[in-house]
């Protein structure tokens, strides 16, 4: 499209702007007084925010350079994956949840003083109340007028929709009063603000658990507060500065008490796991303690001292280093015991922190995870999925070097055999009950030495049950700016503004791509003649304005006429009225019944004899629908073509059919508006 046809395209705008112009005073009108209502009925926001950092947790800490390094790699440890993973913990329903029914958020208080609307946050003079589930099965929204009257009661009226229907009243009641609804009764009581309120009438807005929960999970923000480190940003918007704060940190307390909920499960089975073996291994220590001293008792120590205490001391050293496999070995075959018998339902493994297996670290967490995550996800929760993977891939770790420790652990046994077997040969040579006390006493001591190792760890666990330490430290309580965040209404408003003007600039433009007809010379601008047309309504100046476009070009004597929509005999009779007026000389040649008649002699010989003796020869064309028929005779030295239509009759694609094949410079057109044209006779 060409710039000339842009400014026509303006043009055309502009008409059919100028033809809804009220529509645009009623719609600017209108959008004005939505602006207006809504700056005076929108609530202010405060923003509200928190930060909170995630620490590592002492599972993590105790891995030594493996939990180190799957730290790095975000795998048992923290990082971007895990924090995103407290993220998701953090945007729970169940969180949202706890927020909204500790606080009430449910219920909306609001009330006017000097003229302002106010949301009330521990300040209300009233508290609507129901009954346990009234709240989880509300399927509507309510609000709750209450009027205080002087005398101390109260008028309560209970409504719901756009339109205010009531559904429960109650009239001069004292308080606490009860109103019956069909969803249910509602209570409401005096708080200790009632005596001394300066409200008048407090507006409490009702909605169910669930719809305030969607809506606060709608408003709340969390995110991390920077990509380089493990801080979370929590912030909220609120129409009261004390409610974005309480909403803030009641949003981090209930992540930290879900992860400490997380902390005192995972606990509580390895106290459990620790007091089975402890039991176990219990029996079996006494056991080798009783047979000590009924030794003891029985047979006494005798014997070369000097030669057994030496003897003693190689076998007391062998045996602390057996005693140290044997621990690891019966550790890692009990891992691996609990893993082959746990493919299909993951328990948690106890960590030693001596041993320092990384992986039996991350394995927990990752199954702490999957089993808070698999509480509101779904099976095929692509978070779950990748969950199951690390769990197949930590469980091979750890079975890996289990196994391996295991190896290890036999082959320091089998390497100290040799020396074993010596110490054994030369005790021999000492007295047969000083050997018996020696494997009484290693039986004994090994018992005694596992048994400490799970009380220590027993010990640990317990610390942990019963802890009050979060992952989450608060290391920013909630803060709120001191005046109104007014952005959203700024916006909101300008917004409402600019659809004014743009809604019937659509409908212009609408208007504009649907006109399809001819009401004036711009419809004519894309065919290339709009100079070369004229408006005729019957008044002088207009019709002076077609003679002139007749008389422009005075060799052009012959004058085609045609008809679409119109009154052409009486256009062709003011025409020739006009041209006399002026002493031209004008004849006008009758109709023929059909256009082949043009193309006979006959009236070839009669138009040239009229031509010879006038100025102008007018005549109409028997038939336009055919005028195409006609272009060879227009296009000859003497002739010219005025196309005569109705104004908003005639569709412009039609015109542009007709004028096919026709010298565009030879076309006149005249659009004719007969209305005007029959007040103008008038």
């Amino acid at each position: 499209m060409s710039k000339t046809d842009n400014i026509l395209d303006l043009r055309r705008l502009w008409r059919a702007i100028r033809q809804l112009r009220w529509v645009y005073v009623i719609s600017m009108a209108g959008f004005i007084t939505l602006a207006v209502a809504y700056w005076l009925v929108a609530l202010p926001q405060y923003k509200a925010s928190g930060m909170l950092l995630v620490e590592d947790s002492d599972m993590s800490a105790g891995a030594g350079d493996m939990g180190q390094m799957m730290k790095t790699f975000s795998i048992g440890g923290f990082g971007g994956a895990a924090v995103d993973n407290e993220m998701l913990i953090m945007n729970s329903h169940d969180v949202a949840m706890k927020v909204v029914k500790n606080l009430e958020l449910n219920r909306t208080y609001t009330a006017r003083i000097d003229g302002e609307k106010e949301v009330l946050w521990g300040n209300s003079p009233i508290s609507v109340e129901a009954a346990p589930g009234y709240f989880d099965t509300l399927s509507v929204a309510l609000k709750v007028v209450v009027d205080i009257l002087d005398n101390g009661n109260a008028d309560i009226k209970v409504t719901k929709g756009l339109l205010g229907r009531t559904v429960g009243e109650a009239e001069n009641v004292t308080l606490p009063a009860t109103v019956k609804t069909k969803f249910g009764n509602l209570q409401v009581f005096k708080t200790p603000e009632y005596d001394k309120t300066p409200y008048t009438t407090v507006k409490v807005s009702v909605c169910s658990y669930e719809a305030a929960c969607k809506q606060l999970m709608k408003v709340w923000f969390i995110d991390v507060a920077s990509k380089l480190g493990d801080a979370i940003l929590v912030e909220y918007d609120a129409p009261n500065r004390q409610m974005g704060m309480d909403v803030v940190n009641a949003i981090m307390g209930e992540y930290n008490a879900k992860r400490l909920d997380r902390t005192h499960s995972r606990a509580a089975e390895e106290v459990a796991y620790y007091d089975e073996r402890i039991a176990e291994l219990l029996s079996d220590l006494t056991d080798a303690e009783q047979k000590v001293a009924h030794y003891l008792s029985t047979k006494g120590m005798y014997g070369d001292q000097e030669t057994a205490s030496f003897l003693m001391g190689t076998t007391m050293s062998n045996r602390m280093s057996n005693v140290s496999a044997k621990r690891t070995i019966e550790y890692y075959e009990q891992v691996l015991e609990t893993l082959r018998s746990s493919m299909d339902n993951e328990v948690l493994i106890p960590n030693i922190e001596s041993l320092g297996d990384g992986n039996v670290s991350a394995y927990n967490e990752v199954i702490l995870q999957k089993r808070d995550l698999m509480r509101s996800a779904k099976p095929d929760n692509m978070a779950l999925i990748l969950l199951n993977d690390r769990i197949d891939m930590l469980r091979e770790l750890v079975i890996e070097n289990s196994e391996k420790m295991i190896a290890k652990a036999k082959n320091e046994m089998d390497a100290r055999s040799d020396i074993a077997e010596s110490a054994s040969t030369k005790l021999l040579d000492v007295p047969q009950k000083n050997m018996e006390y020696t494997a009484l006493m290693r039986d004994q001591q090994l018992k005694n030495g596992i048994y400490a190792f799970l009380r220590q760890s027993r010990e640990q666990s317990m610390l942990q049950l019963y802890s009050t330490t979060s992952l989450g430290f608060v290391f920013e309580e909630a803060y709120c700016d001191l005046k109104p965040n007014n952005t959203k209404k700024y916006i909101i408003v300008i917004v409402l503004l600019m659809l004014g003007f743009v809604c019937p600039t659509c409908l212009a433009v609408l208007f504009m791509l649907r006109h399809k007809k001819i009401t004036d010379l711009m419809d004519l601008a894309k065919l290339g003649i709009e100079g070369q047309s004229v408006m005729f309504d019957g008044t002088k100046v207009q019709t002076n304005g077609l003679r002139s476009l007749i008389t422009e070009h005075p060799e052009l004597k012959m004058i085609y006429m045609a008809g679409y929509d119109c009154n052409v005999n009486a256009v062709k009779t003011t025409l020739s009225e006009a041209l006399i007026a002026i002493d031209e000389k004008v004849a006008v040649l009758p109709s023929e019944s059909d256009n082949d008649a043009l193309f006979g002699t006959q009236w070839i010989t009669e138009r040239d004899a009229a031509l010879a003796l006038s100025d102008y020869v007018i005549m109409s064309v028997p038939n336009p629908d055919r005028l195409p028929e006609l272009a060879h005779m227009v296009d000859t030295t003497d002739c010219q073509l005025l196309v005569c239509v109705g104004s908003g009759k005639v569709n412009t694609a039609l015109l542009k059919t007709v004028l096919k094949g026709m010298p565009v410079d030879k076309v006149r057109v005249c659009i004719i508006n007969e209305s005007a044209t029959n007040r103008n006779k008038c």
